[in-house]
Formats: structure tokens, sequence, C-alpha cells
């Protein structure tokens, strides 16, 4: 006689503790070890998040405040708002609206006091103080490192720096280093191109394709003013809390009773390439259709073939994904069989600031002749390469990003009836 009572409430004990445990804030697989947190997201949207890129995770990460980051992460903002990660060091990384950081390494030994951070703005600005001193104990003094080897990179460059406060803006082919406090070393990432440049505080450089540095001048104070605004937080959140649509969506997974919310299922959507071709027709940024169907559920290769077979063309596809933090080695293996031509992927990603050795491992995975991809790398590393680096453009709008069937000539971004069968195609 109690046996179905006792059945009844053991379900439900269950199924409490599976919406709790769907409440709570566990961190998606990581690539790389853990390094800092969101610490804060700044908009007039109550429910705005940064977006995380993960290194194989399937989907975009929420950023909300004390969501954790790991090596290897791409943190990135899209309109209006500001998000702030602090790391284990006590840096703080303020990334400004439409702008994104790729967390590349963070190493930090308190018993030998010793740090070494690798850190690159992918788009847009960000500010960077770099803390200058930690203590090695809750109660203990604070102490300055010993070892300290912070290097920060953008489009074309890198930068040494020591404790600091300093902005770095990339915008296309040109990166601009502002530094506020402390001293920066700057210099071409390429190392055939020599000549550093030593900026203090109130100086900034910048640095294009095949330029040195420039020399440090002043930083006027309007420049200054407008990139202190863009990184600086002004009605920050720092704690983050299940929404009514958070508790009913883990309620209705929890006891698989199919409810809904507002009158609509809280199941995710699954996409397919006909989602990438609505979303591309009716205007999405391309930036934005990546992220939307990657994070409901489609393959990333799936989603870089939807978007040349919609008439995308495949170096202004694979430009974009590098920069918004896709795997670079996976956009490379996807585009090229999907069709399109390995020169131009390659030379594309390259262009974005992929590292030359994922660039190398993709086209592999692809089938893609070592002699081949060797003759590619170097002809798109020469100085008489195409540039592009200037490729991303700010309208990224279907009518700046599809040209017309008759421009795709060779193949591999044309329409659906005439993309060519990549020969690397498995």
């Amino acid at each position: 006689m109690d046996r179905y009572p006792s059945i009844r409430s053991q379900r439900i004990i269950i199924a409490a503790a599976a919406v709790i445990m769907l409440l709570l804030p566990l961190p998606a697989p990581a690539a790389g070890p853990l390094i800092g947190n969101i610490r804060a997201i700044d908009s007039v949207d109550p429910d705005a998040v940064a977006k995380i890129v993960r290194i194989g995770f399937v989907g975009i990460i929420s950023g909300k405040p004390g969501v954790a980051v790991y090596t290897g992460d791409t943190v990135k903002t899209g309109e209006g708002v500001r998000a702030q990660i602090e790391l284990s060091d006590n840096s703080i990384i303020t990334i400004a609206p439409n702008s994104a950081v790729l967390l590349k390494g963070h190493s930090v030994d308190r018993d030998h006091v010793k740090r070494n951070s690798v850190l690159r703005t992918m788009k847009g600005t960000v500010r960077f103080l770099i803390a200058k001193s930690f203590k090695p104990q809750a109660e203990g003094t604070e102490k300055k490192w010993k070892e300290s080897i912070i290097t920060i990179e953008a489009q074309n460059v890198q930068a040494s720096v020591k404790g600091t406060d300093l902005a770095v803006t990339s915008l296309g082919s040109e990166s601009e280093i502002a530094v506020f406090d402390g001293t920066v070393i700057v210099r071409h990432a390429s190392p055939t191109i020599r000549g550093d440049a030593m900026l203090g505080g109130g100086q900034f450089s910048t640095v294009t394709r095949l330029v040195p540095p420039s020399l440090p001048s002043a930083l006027s104070p309007d420049r200054q003013a407008v990139l202190v605004k863009l990184t600086t937080l002004t009605n920050p959140r720092t704690t983050a809390q299940a929404s009514d649509t958070d508790i009913q969506s883990g309620l209705a997974t929890a006891l698989g009773a199919g409810m809904t919310h507002g009158g609509k299922s809280d199941a995710k959507k699954v996409c397919n390439e006909k989602d990438v071709a609505k979303d591309l027709a009716a205007g999405m940024p391309l930036a934005d259709v990546l992220d939307k169907n990657v994070d409901c559920g489609m393959p990333l290769a799936d989603v870089i073939c939807g978007i040349m077979d919609s008439g995308v063309n495949p170096s202004t596809c694979v430009y974009t994904a590098v920069i918004e933090g896709y795997n670079p080695k996976e956009v490379v293996t996807a585009a090229i069989q999907c069709g399109a031509p390995p020169a131009v992927v390659m030379s594309a990603a390259l262009g974005a600031g992929a590292d030359k050795n994922l660039v190398i491992s993709g086209a592999t995975d692809a089938g893609v002749p070592p002699a081949t991809t060797a003759t590619v790398i170097a002809a798109a590393t020469s100085p008489n390469a195409p540039v592009y680096r200037t490729m991303a453009p700010m309208d990224s709008s279907p009518a700046s990003i599809i040209p017309a069937p008759s421009a795709f000539g060779g193949g591999g971004g044309g329409t659906p009836s005439t993309q060519p069968a990549s020969p690397y195609r498995p």
C-alpha cells in the first residue's frame, strides 16, 4: 500500500535534484587550464552576456559573471556590451563592444614568483590592466614578480609589457597600441620586419602589414577619452541569477513533461544549411550567422559549407571565422573540403592572424599534398602576397560579402549550382 507514494516521492526528489543540477553554472569542457573568470558584464540589457568560443566545445558558451575562462578561449562582445575578465594574477581585461580577445596562454607560478601570458586582441578594442604584484597568501604582503613575461598580440603586432595599463585596437590591417601607464615595447609580428618602438604613458604607435611600428607619438586627449569610454564599465553586473526562463527550461528538461514558456518550446532548435542561407538572406552579419548556427548544435564544418554554398566569398568566410575565434585548423579543413581553393583558404586564414602551424595542420587534414601546402604558405607569407588582412568588412551584410555569381571564377565560392566538388573532400 505504501509502495506507490514512496515511488512518487522518489521521482519528485530525483526531478528536483535534476533541476538543481541543470541550474548550476557548470563549466563547459575546456581545452586548457583554468586561468580566470568573467568578472562583470556591462550593458543596458540585463540579460546581455559575452560569447565564449572554446576549442573542442560544440556551441557558444554564455559568458555570464562568474563563468570560468580557460587557455584557448576567445571571449567576445556584441553591440552595446562590455565584458571584464579577471585573470589568476589579478590582471584585468576589459573588452569594448564588438570586440574580442583570445586567451592564448597564461601561466602563473606563485612559488617561484613567475608568470607568462600571451593575450591577443582579435578585433575591436581591448584594454589590459596588468597587475604589478600579487599576494602569495590571502593575508600575506604583496610581492613583485621575479620574472614576468607578458605578450600582447594583435594584427601584425607583438607588444612586450611590464605592469602597465594599455588599450590595443585591431581593425583590418592596422593595429594601434595606446599606453596609459607603464612601458611597452612594440614590434612587428613578422621577424623579417625590424624596428621596435618603446612607448611610455600617454603615447601610442600603429603597426600595419609591411611597415615597422610607427615612432612613439603623443596620445591626444580626444583619442584617450574615446578609448577610456570604450573600456570603462558604467553599469557593471557582477552576479548571475537564473531567470524565470532558465527555471522553466530546467523543469521541462528534468521532468520530461514537454513544458513550454511563453507558448514556445524551450528545446534548443537544431539548425541546418537551409537556416544558414535564410540568415544570410535576412541580412544577418556573417559573424552572427556563424555564432547562431554553431550555438544551436550545427558542426562548424557544416556552417562553413552552408555559408560558402550560399555564395559568400570563401576568403571572407575563412577570414571572419578565424577572427571570431574559431579554431583555424578546423576552419581551414572544412573550407578546403567544401570546395574552396587551398591557396585562398590558407592565405585568408594567415591574413586573419592564424598560427601558421595550425593552418598547415588543417590543410594536411583536408588532404592537401605537403608540397602544395608549402608552396601556398611561402607565397601567402611573402611581401608580394595579397593583403588579406584588409578583407574583414565593417559592413558584413550579404550585399558586401556575397559577390555576383560571375565574380567567383575558378570556384570555391560559387552558388550551390556551380560549387565544384573539392578534390580534398573525404
